[in-house]
């Protein structure tokens, strides 16, 4: 196995424990919006993750931004499992698919920091999953150069079914947070007018 394969997993593995609390709290507080201010990162006025997560920049792209990061970790996270259950020859180019999209969630924290950092209250938690994202990008690279060899050609089949279930899992939570938000979990309008 590739050098620091456990501290990736680790790091994904973390990071999407975060994430999956801060979708918890980003539901709670819209469906009571008492809780604000009752999560474990509630320190003070302006260090509260709760009211973070009931502004409207909780929700950059329509989904909650917590949301986003956790379908996206959880998909990395499985999608680094499945890889190294193939074959050796499938470790590279999943690992350089997993490497693009990390890149491409690390650009994206880049307007979470902006929105983040121009709030009056600031959220503890949040920055975990972005710094983890860079952490995630340069252990995948690391291994990278660990695993310079492509030994035989992989089937595009199996190469591509990795990659969709990877991208369900994806979809299937902002489903699932789509289909709460449409069957009324909380108020349609009171979340669309944040």
């Amino acid at each position: 196995m590739p050098r620091y394969l456990t501290l990736l997993k680790i790091v994904l593995a973390l990071a999407t424990l975060n994430a999956a609390y801060l979708c918890w709290r980003f539901i709670l507080v819209h469906e009571d919006p008492s809780a604000v201010g009752t999560s474990l990162c509630s320190f003070t006025e302006t260090i509260d993750c709760d009211k973070v997560l009931s502004t409207p920049q909780a929700r950059a792209f329509f989904f909650p931004n917590a949301t986003l990061g956790f379908g996206f970790l959880l998909a990395s996270l499985i999608g680094l499992w499945l890889t190294f259950m193939m074959e050796r020859q499938y470790w590279r180019p999943l690992l350089k698919f997993l490497q693009k999209m990390l890149i491409l969630g690390a650009g994206t924290t880049l307007i979470f920091w902006y929105l983040l950092l121009n709030l009056p209250v600031f959220c503890v938690l949040c920055p975990v999953n972005h710094i983890s994202i860079y952490l995630a990008l340069i252990l995948v690279t690391l291994m990278l150069k660990d695993i310079q060899i492509e030994t035989d050609r992989v089937d595009r089949t199996r190469f591509l079914r990795i990659i969709g279930l990877c991208a369900a899992v994806f979809f299937t939570v902002q489903l699932i947070w789509l289909g709460k938000f449409s069957q009324g979990g909380w108020d349609w309008w009171a979340v669309w007018n944040l």
